[in-house]
């Protein structure tokens, strides 16, 4: 609350869309504009286009919530004129339709049309999927990330296009034969999505969460800046009693609100870390997956694999799945290295500076029985600047950082090479036949 500007929060999104669905099950806001827009589109299918022809639907994040609670909206025929429902990092949406009221035939059309593609390591994504797969609303697809991150790092694990794509364009999805540890993975991040949110609901009452994922942009605001204004003590008070009201808390809520705030701070701190061990403990299994699916004694090795292939495209697509393997592991193994030498490198320097210390004080507990020019010489003899050369020092981080930068280029070569292996097959193909002729 303290950085919180209303100008900037975008309450639409964030409270009266994602928080209602995530903490209500409820059928947001949007939805029925996207129906609305997808019932004119409809319609102009069936003025101006062929009576076969059909409306493709695809999303995003809150988008994906959009796209499918607004096609729920559609009637059986209009429905019909929808081809796929391809949704792109969204929860499942199965609590708010059957909270809505629609039927299992309505859940079971939409289901048949949809696919999910979903990162194991996004908290958005992973919402409300602690179900078997096959169990979920659509044909679920657990993405293979590029890298293993959280949803708030630079890369982060909810950005569109954070997957291994092939060079159809195709996303490289979790399967028996390709990082089956990260199906675990997702599951144990749905499972600590859905822990997190009952404790959430522990400690704050459910009316004060319907009413304020029912309130209004204006008036959610306005109830920030009383907080915020809040000088003294009579205002901080008059401030929190209209909260109070609004949101219809008694008396005994508030103050069990505020008696349980360390709880409340808990719940989100003990969800970061066990969020970090969860891609932690994946990112670790992946690699012994990489290691076991590239060595050359395992008779199922990738490479074995290739040569058993029986068709093109077969051949292609673990001939990719090669690729990002490769590049997945090397990137580990040499990311390990670095961060090896910085930790020598900066070990050896904090162990001459304590080194230096330690003869320094040695030197001044003899001072008894030794000349003031003996201990001066000593001292200087001991200086930092004498025994470290901070040039060499600096060169031999730089030298790292450059070493970084090139196994960072290689590593999106690699990335790119296996983004257009069909095309270099044919390019290579053409070479050969002009070759020859």
């Amino acid at each position: 609350m303290k950085t919180y500007n209303p100008s900037d929060f975008n309450f639409q999104d964030w409270v009266y869309n994602d928080a209602a669905f995530a903490l209500t099950d409820a059928i947001i806001p949007q939805a029925k504009h996207a129906t609305g827009g997808m019932k004119a589109k409809i319609a102009e299918l069936n003025q101006y286009a062929a009576p076969d022809a059909k409306m493709d639907i695809t999303a995003h994040s809150l988008g994906t919530m959009t796209s499918i609670q607004g096609a729920a909206g559609l009637n059986e025929k209009e429905l019909n004129k929808v081809g796929q429902i391809v949704l792109f990092d969204g929860p499942d949406p199965t609590n708010s339709f059957k909270k809505a009221g629609y039927s299992d035939d309505k859940i079971k059309q939409l289901s048949d049309k949809t696919i999910y593609y979903v990162n194991p390591f996004d908290p958005v994504s992973m919402l409300n999927r602690e179900k078997p797969w096959e169990q979920q609303l659509g044909d679920v697809r657990v993405v293979v990330p590029i890298e293993y991150t959280n949803m708030m790092d630079k890369h982060s694990s909810h950005d569109f296009g954070a997957y291994q794509i092939d060079s159809k364009g195709n996303l490289l999805v979790v399967s028996e034969d390709y990082h089956p540890e990260l199906w675990k993975a997702g599951h144990k991040l749905a499972e600590l999505d859905k822990k997190s949110i009952e404790n959430l609901k522990k400690y704050v009452p459910e009316k004060a969460i319907e009413k304020l994922v029912t309130m209004s942009p204006e008036e959610f605001s306005k109830l920030a800046k009383l907080l915020l204004d809040g000088k003294d003590q009579s205002t901080i008070i008059k401030a929190f009693l209209t909260v109070k009201d609004r949101l219809g808390l008694s008396y005994k809520d508030l103050v069990d609100l505020y008696n349980n705030k360390d709880e409340l701070s808990k719940v989100f701190q003990d969800y970061q870390k066990e969020y970090a061990k969860i891609i932690k403990d994946a990112k670790k299994e992946s690699l012994a997956w990489d290691r076991k699916n590239l060595d050359l004694n395992n008779p199922n090795n990738l490479h074995e694999r290739i040569k058993r292939a029986g068709s093109y495209n077969e051949r292609i697509l673990l001939r990719t799945q090669l690729l990002y393997t490769a590049v997945e592991l090397a990137s580990s193994d040499i990311e390990q290295k670095i961060s090896e030498v910085k930790t020598a490198l900066a070990d050896a320097e904090s162990n001459l500076k304590e080194f230096i210390e330690s003869k320094r004080s040695a030197i001044e507990t003899l001072g008894s029985l030794l000349s003031a020019s003996e201990i001066e010489g000593l001292m200087s003899e001991l200086a930092f600047e004498n025994l470290w050369d901070s040039g060499i020092n600096e060169l031999n981080i730089s030298h790292l950082k450059e070493f970084e930068t090139k196994i960072t280029n290689f590593s999106q070569t690699m990335i790119q090479c296996a983004q257009n292996l069909e095309q270099v097959d044919a390019q290579s193909a053409r070479d050969i036949l002009a070759a020859l002729s």
